[in-house]
């Protein structure tokens, strides 16, 4: 016969398998580990901890492992157990898997090992390495932290924090690459709970400005620490903060992600409701509103009629110009009725890209307008949604990072050329305030000075602009979240500025900050978007013109639907009233001039159409249905 040779597992402590650095000492070996004590089961793991009395208490080793057994394990906590496996890494994890572990139950009823404590120093914000707490990895541990990144989607993991709230800070994660480049530590400090791993309630609403206090088990995705608890409480609201409207010498400007707001977004008859409110609350209503992620024209011109209907004086005239893509995602705006001469053009559209294809996808949209005032005052706003870093990490860096250097290049240009011009540029730019390491677009733009990247900044700006969030206090520069931490990618710049001074600039609150189980309620303007907008406040140096937007009064309730042909009857009016039929794409169908009773529809296709009045300087959008 063929003799067979027999692989006899090691007999070791936990804390030996885990050893001192980031992966096992004893990857791939057959392991035995004796009489620990089960800290948690779930549907198809446990974990298994030293008992305190045989701890090597050093803190660089953890006394925890995970073992994932594929099906439910007949245990429960508080039993002792001999365990067997071949110890794997997995996704950063320590743990022993698949058909090579065995168990068997040698006691039952020990006592837990004292669980660790975080603490504002551990997990260390000092930490070089994001994974401080491999050192406590599958180990008992307890918190009392904040939220400091909501709750997503189906599967509820918020991000928390004992020490200060985590930002983004410049840099190329750690450990970085090439020298002279800034590095950026990953926040340590940050780690995220999984609330119905071990049969918790899921608290799919958990938002920033609340509290959770807990035990459990610490589990490991790549950098990414997650307890599994097996208990927690929570305490604290979310913050929703509304920004107030203009005052009567001041004119504002607005700008907000409104994350996917076009056609095929199956989410779309909530998102319009929510986003209305939140002009109108959040936002307080502002003079001009720059928005990014729009559909076609059709998609604004609904925003925009779901606005009138709960604020029938505020009669808003959109502005979207198609980019350079086909997915749908636009720059676009909307301007109250009292702000004139409005025009709004593309820049850099034809510019192409030196890998290939256009440069701007979604190219920057100038809108030029006099402010009311005697004299008029000129003003400009520049629209941006740079290219996102979606898709970096791999092959295609070359391509991302190049393509969000010469766009920021392009964008200088655009700015320099209109430095006297009352410029103020807003949007989502994809980009934080301070180099990311590979591409420093904000200093780019800006014209300030540059912590280094690995696509050195061209000095095109100058004087450089300035950015209004540095005015705000640190805890309040950020827009969004992403993988936990706070970061600051929605800007708002200026030139200098000529007869205007900046009387305030702030963030609304309520999205970035809100769980997205929020998004449901359609009678809450709460996680309308993924992005905080913001409100820059402009004060006239000159007088203010007294004409003041007309308010909007005259309303009827039209008998819809109608078919094609059908008469239309008008409100009892003491005047005559034009009228104007409009596809929602901006078509005009027909109009009526100083027409006092009824109007015949044309024979137009069934579906939705848009009938402006106008009175005098009184005017208004009403939605007609057609069948």
């Amino acid at each position: 016969g063929v003799a067979v040779e027999t692989l006899h597992a090691q007999d070791r402590e936990i804390w030996e398998i885990q050893g001192a650095g980031s992966a096992s000492p004893f990857i791939g070996d057959l392991v035995t580990t004796s009489n620990n004590v089960v800290t948690a089961v779930g549907e198809t793991y446990f974990f298994i901890q030293t008992p305190s009395e045989r701890s090597d208490n050093d803190p660089n080793t953890s006394d925890g492992l995970f073992i994932y057994t594929g099906d439910i394990p007949t245990l429960q906590v508080g039993d002792l157990v001999n365990v067997s496996g071949i110890v794997i890494e997995f996704d950063g994890l320590t743990e022993m898997s698949g058909s090579s572990v065995s168990y068997a139950v040698v006691g039952s009823g020990a006592e837990l090992p004292a669980a660790v404590p975080f603490t504002p120093s551990f997990p260390s914000p000092e930490a070089v390495d994001v994974r401080d707490l491999e050192k406590v990895e599958a180990m008992r541990v307890t918190f009392d932290a904040a939220v400091v990144s909501p709750a997503r989607g189906s599967n509820p993991t918020c991000g928390l924090a004992v020490a200060p709230r985590p930002f983004r800070e410049a840099g190329i994660r750690y450990p970085g690459e090439g020298a002279g480049l800034p590095v950026w530590d990953g926040n340590p400090e940050l780690f995220f709970l999984d609330p119905d791993q071990l049969n918790q309630p899921d608290q799919r609403f958990l938002s920033f400005g609340q509290r959770v206090a807990g035990t459990g088990v610490l589990y490991q995705v790549q950098d990414r620490f997650v307890v599994f608890p097996s208990d927690y409480s929570v305490s604290g609201t979310l913050e929703v903060r509304e920004l107030p409207s203009a005052a009567n010498d001041q004119f504002t400007i607005g700008s907000i992600n409104v994350l996917n707001l076009r056609a095929d977004n199956e989410a779309l008859a909530t998102k319009y409701p929510k986003l209305a409110r939140y002009i109108i609350n959040q936002l307080g209503a502002p003079d001009v509103i720059a928005l990014q992620e729009v559909g076609e024209m059709a998609i604004l011109q609904e925003l925009r009629f779901q606005i009138l209907q709960l604020a029938p004086q505020l009669n808003y005239t959109a502005y979207l110009l198609e980019g350079n893509n086909n997915t749908f995602i636009n720059n676009a705006y909307l301007v109250r009725q009292r702000i004139q001469d409005v025009n709004v053009i593309q820049l850099g559209n034809a510019e192409n890209y030196s890998e290939g294809g256009r440069l701007h996808d979604r190219p920057p949209l100038l809108l030029t307008a006099n402010l009311p005032t005697n004299p008029p005052t000129p003003i400009q706003v520049l629209n941006l949604h740079i290219r996102s870093l979606n898709g970096s990490g791999g092959s295609n860096d070359d391509f991302i990072y190049g393509k969000r250097h010469e766009q920021a290049i392009s964008i200088s240009n655009m700015v320099q050329a209109r430095q006297a011009e009352n410029l103020v540029v807003v949007g989502d730019f994809n980009a934080f305030p301070f180099s990311d390491g590979y591409v420093d677009v904000m200093s780019q733009i800006t014209g300030t000075p540059s912590l280094g990247a690995e696509r050195p900044v061209q000095s095109i700006v100058s004087p450089p602009l300035v950015n209004h969030a540095f005015a705000q206090a640190s805890a309040e520069r950020y827009s969004f979240i992403f993988d936990g931490s706070a970061q600051l990618i929605d800007h708002c710049l200026t030139t200098e500025l000529t007869d205007l001074s900046v009387a305030n600039f702030t963030f609304t609150r309520g999205n970035a900050d809100a769980a997205t189980a929020y998004f449901a309620n359609t009678n809450i303007s709460t996680r309308s978007s993924d992005h905080d907008g913001f409100v820059l406040y402009l004060e006239a140096g000159l007088p203010v013109a007294t004409a003041v937007e007309a308010p909007h009064v005259i309303r009827w309730l039209l008998p819809n639907p109608l078919r094609a042909g059908a008469e239309l009857p008008l409100p009892k009016l003491d005047r005559a009233v034009d009228l104007q039929l409009w596809t929602v794409h901006g078509q005009l169908l027909q109009q009526w001039a100083k027409v006092q009773s009824q109007v015949t529809l044309p024979n137009v296709p069934a579906g939705t159409y848009l009938l402006r009045w106008t009175i005098g300087e009184q005017s208004g959008i009403e939605k007609l249905v057609v069948e």
